[in-house]
């Protein structure tokens, strides 16, 4: 075979892919270079990434206390067992939630008054209110700040509520940037339960039942989403009415 008998030759040299390799290059590094401004525009201080962590971790352990919640609620399973009412007295250390809670100083609320603790996650606080209310003895009550980022943004209930009242019942529920989220306990002083409520944000949500002192049940209302679709009531003798 001839030359002339040949394939054409591929009409790109080795020297046309220099220019092809480097717009190739420079386009990388303008997006690396465009990440990283939109990342300096866009970021925030370590300590606001550090409180959004905590709060994703803590929105993580509510929603698998929800689903746990849900699984105990299928067909064929045990009905949610409710936890062991403590001790009439409130109880004397602060270990509240796991979390290492210090002494800030006093707090006076509108009704209630007492001491406030913080613990090393500053957007959080604790108060422990003892005093200036006639019917409860001591509230425990979890808040965080409204806004993070706002120091003047507020603070809202989040996270666990307990309370002792001066006729020895005690009740606790949980709540989720100022809304009851859960389900809601209270006892009655000899120990019985007295009511229990399935909420979901801010809204009745679930089963709502309530008991006479002597272990009678006096309603029991069913939600969906605040709106009642289902009740029965019955008097101390449990005659329904």
């Amino acid at each position: 075979m001839t030359s002339d008998n040949l394939p054409p030759a591929d009409e790109t040299s080795d020297g046309d892919w220099f220019p092809l390799l480097l717009a190739g290059l420079v386009g990388m590094v303008a997006g690396v270079l465009l990440a990283l401004l939109i990342t300096a525009l866009t970021g925030e201080p370590f300590d606001e990434l550090t409180a959004e962590r905590d709060e994703l971790l803590e929105e993580r352990g509510r929603l698998e206390e929800l689903l746990a919640a849900a699984r105990r609620r299928l067909p064929g399973d045990l009905e949610s067992i409710p936890p062991t009412p403590p001790k009439n007295e409130p109880p004397e250390d602060i270990d509240f939630d796991r979390k290492c809670w210090v002494l800030a100083g006093p707090y006076q609320g509108s009704m209630m008054g007492g001491h406030v603790y913080t613990c090393s996650q500053w957007h959080l606080r604790l108060l422990d209110l003892t005093h200036g209310h006639p019917v409860y003895k001591r509230v425990l009550q979890a808040e965080k700040m409204r806004d993070p980022r706002n120091p003047d943004s507020g603070w809202v209930e989040h996270g666990k509520h307990e309370s002792w009242m001066a006729d020895g019942s005690y009740g606790y529920c949980r709540y989720h940037m100022g809304e009851q989220d859960g389900t809601r306990w209270e006892w009655f002083a000899n120990g019985h339960l007295m009511l229990k409520q399935e909420w979901l944000h801010g809204r009745e949500h679930g089963v709502h039942e309530r008991w006479y002192a002597n272990g009678q049940k006096a309603y029991e209302i069913h939600y969906s989403f605040g709106v009642e679709t289902a009740g029965q009531n019955w008097d101390k003798d449990g005659k329904p009415f």
